[in-house]
């Protein structure tokens, strides 16, 4: 179970890093804004993977919040996202774990779109 936690910690924060780093190039370059909204929506996908999988919170926010970010409001949005995932219940049918993963992942894609249209 600890290798699943450090597997699902390390992939969210490499994902998000890579996501936030996407995102800068967005204002930047003017880089398609679906493609960033993807990327996080992908993260959302792997925080519900881990909520469905049975890890803990604490243990997946004290992963990311001890991860090497340098941006802090990077660090804050990812937990912002590990406890969002922890609102929803948690399912032991396999079909449902997916819906729930799939569900969030167009909650976080839809939420992206909306946070990017306002800038």
């Amino acid at each position: 179970m600890s290798n699943l936690i450090r597997v699902v910690a390390l992939t969210i924060c490499i994902l998000f890093i890579s996501a936030c780093t996407h995102a800068e190039e967005v204002d930047k370059y003017e880089v398609d804004k679906y493609e960033t909204c993807q990327l996080t929506s992908d993260i959302g996908g792997i925080v519900m993977v881990g909520r469905q999988n049975g890890i803990s919170m604490s243990k997946m926010v004290d992963t990311v919040r001890n991860f090497p970010v340098t941006d802090k409001a990077t660090s804050e949005l990812c937990v912002h996202m590990i406890a969002k995932a922890y609102d929803s219940p948690r399912y032991y049918s396999e079909n449902l774990q997916q819906r729930a993963v799939e569900d969030f992942k167009n909650d976080v894609y839809l939420l992206c779109l909306k946070a990017l249209k306002n800038q």
